[in-house]
């Protein structure tokens, strides 16, 4: 504002000729749940098992991480934390990262229910021990038995829609919103096949979805356009994912994406101590085909409308909280 009524001692900063940016959104990351990756007391991403819908990021995040403070330094100001692990991994917290207390810096406490997609390809390195028959098997094996376990939860939101006085199981009360549409399902995948069984998956069990990671997201948009699924895409830095790609494809894909008419936003990969590079990410971009504003809309509001806070966060609007 201009003419304000400052109070006695108010610390002015002059900006005359500076930037003043929305502070940034990381989305996926580990921020918080790990500190270091060798030393096993430090970290606690994830539990044992494949259906962990009872898991709930906060409950062990940690604002005392010290490296929460170098990612806060390059302008990132809010964090999607989300556990690991395998298949169902459990359920996002969006967390400021200038809190205290877990009390403190909690934002959403449950932003959506997160999946790691079975692998779609055989691997034929060295160190695979299985053939590929037994890798195609055991990938068979592992979606039917997300399958089922989709199908449990959505009995049992049946029946604690119809009879509230049903017992409550924790395992499935993390499933409940993906039923009646309250939560999104976060589908961490890359192979275009993955994609498009995710997908197909959740058109059959009424989910709304959000995909994780879309190396080969270009392959796929007509299917992403069509089912309205918005991409959080981690990938500008890496080398493309096939020998036969363009060698920029990974720095391209998000043109293409706004190109296809796709909602998409950037993120470094979900690790935790990455997380500093997320305006690099986006500087990137601006290399292979997006404008600066585009760039920086993908750090800022983009994730935000994709996570569904843009009345809060995102950008520098009336109203809004005042993260810059």
């Amino acid at each position: 504002g201009t003419n304000l009524d400052l109070p006695a001692n108010t610390r002015v900063i002059d900006v005359t000729g500076q930037c003043v940016y929305p502070g940034l959104i990381a989305a996926p990351t580990s921020l918080g749940l790990v500190e270091v990756g060798a030393v096993r007391a430090t970290l606690d991403e994830s539990e044992l098992g494949l259906e962990k819908g009872e898991l709930k990021a906060y409950v062990s995040y940690n604002p005392d991480s010290e490296i929460i403070p170098t990612i806060r330094s390059n302008g990132v100001t809010t964090a999607l934390v989300v556990p690991g692990g395998r298949m169902v991994m459990g359920r996002s917290s969006l967390i400021n990262l200038d809190g205290w207390t877990v009390e403190d810096a909690l934002v959403v406490p449950e932003v959506g229910l997160h999946l790691a997609w079975p692998r779609a390809s055989v691997v034929s390195e060295w160190w695979m021990e299985e053939s590929p028959e037994e890798q195609k098997r055991a990938q068979e094996e592992e979606r039917a038995r997300l399958r089922q376990t989709f199908e449990n939860a959505r009995a049992y939101y049946v029946a604690r829609t119809a009879d509230p006085s049903t017992p409550i199981d924790s395992r499935w009360e993390g499933f409940l919103g993906l039923y009646d549409r309250s939560l999104p399902l976060f589908v961490h995948a890359d192979d275009y096949r993955q994609i498009e069984q995710a997908i197909e998956f959740a058109k059959e069990f009424g989910l709304r979805m959000i995909l994780v990671g879309g190396r080969e997201a270009h392959k796929a948009a007509s299917l992403l356009r069509e089912n309205s699924v918005p991409v959080i895409y981690g990938h500008t830095q890496r080398l493309p994912m096939r020998e036969d790609d363009e060698y920029d494809l990974s720095g391209r894909i998000p043109a293409m994406l706004l190109d296809a008419g796709i909602p998409f936003c950037l993120s470094t990969g979900g690790g935790a101590s990455g997380v500093r590079n997320l305006p690099i990410q986006a500087g990137t971009t601006v290399a292979y085909g997006l404008s600066h504003d585009q760039a920086l809309r993908s750090i800022t509001l983009s994730v935000a409308e994709i996570l569904g806070v843009q009345k809060d966060l995102g950008s520098l609007e009336p109203g809004k909280k005042a993260t810059l």
